[in-house]
């Protein structure tokens, strides 16, 4: 049994600080980004695969059963780690499923591993399906996600997601149906959401080709008056709390869309749950009002797009050329800008 506790790690502090941000040079910053270097591959372990290549697990009631392949190398971690931290999320069906690992009884919706480099995980995940029934085939995801333990004051540039992120999938075959799930509680963020479908104006797709317009799908995000994904500096309660996404290309995609805070999803409500069908020519505008009455100064939100007919179609055979799409995260802070604050004139 792998063991997930906490590694030793010596914190990295600067000499002085000023409001929770280490006060590094410029030349101290870059040489601590540089120290990133290497790569990661997440997956299923022990699959089955059908006579098309697709993996598969079977389901034959009460828990589930798959296994994770996680692997490191090199020196994934940020300066002030010993080790890499990785965090595993599952989706079934387009949304999220908890789950749980060995030893423990309860289901979460994250786990976070501390891999070593060249030394593979392969331990077993189980969950009960948060949907479907018997005679069904419906899609199971894996994602991990870089340093979700990470804090914002030991290494401004790898906080929460901007280490990267992977995944893969699987066939979940029903020869049962599930019991009944009761959902980990998550605090329920999404207070309104709004989805429309409009026409897509001729500059959201100028140069496109007839094969970008069969297969290419193209995103949009914002989020207080920022576009796609960036730091949010100056957040406060007077600040609109309205997340908008926009997607549109593909015209036969299926997808669900998970919006994360903090690495949690804002809602697991049944009536919070978005499902994406994109229309040839048109573009589907989604807006989540949130509820974020418990920010303390930093906050990081995120969508994830997951597909729901991948395999269906084969692997982007008419179908998604993508089956998971992860956009550039929000990283919000109370805190004035950061070369402001650090006295720089000109940035990266």
């Amino acid at each position: 049994m792998e063991d997930y506790s906490q590694p030793e790690v010596q914190s990295y502090e600067s000499e002085e600080n000023s409001d929770n941000i280490s006060k590094k040079t410029k030349e101290e910053w870059q040489e601590a980004i540089q120290l990133f270097p290497g790569s990661s591959s997440v997956g299923f372990f022990n699959e089955m695969n059908d006579e098309e290549g697709t993996p598969y697990y079977i389901y034959d009631g009460n828990e589930a059963e798959v296994n994770l392949y996680l692997n490191v190398q090199n020196r994934m971690n940020a300066p002030s780690k010993d080790t890499v931290s990785i965090g595993i999320i599952l989706y079934l069906d387009g949304q999220i499923q908890p789950y749980r690992v060995e030893e423990e009884t309860e289901y979460s919706y994250i786990h976070t591993f501390y891999p070593e480099s060249n030394v593979p995980i392969t331990d077993p995940l189980y969950f009960i399906p948060r949907t479907g029934s018997v005679g069904e085939t419906l899609e199971l995801e894996i994602m991990s996600i870089t340093w979700p333990d990470y804090w914002i004051d030991e290494c401004f540039y790898a906080y929460a997601l901007t280490g990267g992120t992977t995944g893969m999938g699987a066939n979940l075959v029903f020869n049962a149906d599930p019991p009944a799930l009761d959902m980990p509680s998550v605090m329920d963020r999404v207070k309104t959401v709004s989805i429309s479908v409009q026409e897509l104006s001729t500059t959201e797709i100028e140069g496109w080709t007839a094969e970008d317009l069969r297969s290419k799908i193209e995103f949009h995000t914002s989020f207080a008056e920022v576009q796609d994904g960036s730091y949010v500096y100056g957040f406060n309660e007077e600040r609109e709390n309205m997340f908008h996404y926009e997607i549109w290309g593909n015209p036969v995609g299926e997808y669900g869309l998970v919006l994360f805070v903090n690495n949690l999803p804002a809602s697991v409500q049944p009536e919070d749950l978005i499902y994406i069908q994109t229309e040839e020519g048109k573009k589907t505008c989604i807006d989540i009002e949130l509820d974020l009455s418990d920010f303390d100064g930093e906050m990081t939100i995120y969508p994830v797009l997951v597909s729901r007919n991948y395999f269906r179609y084969g692997f982007g055979n008419g179908a998604s050329e993508i089956f998971m799409e992860l956009r550039p995260p929000y990283y919000i802070s109370d805190q004035p800008d950061f070369f402001t604050l650090m006295g720089w004139e000109e940035e990266y």
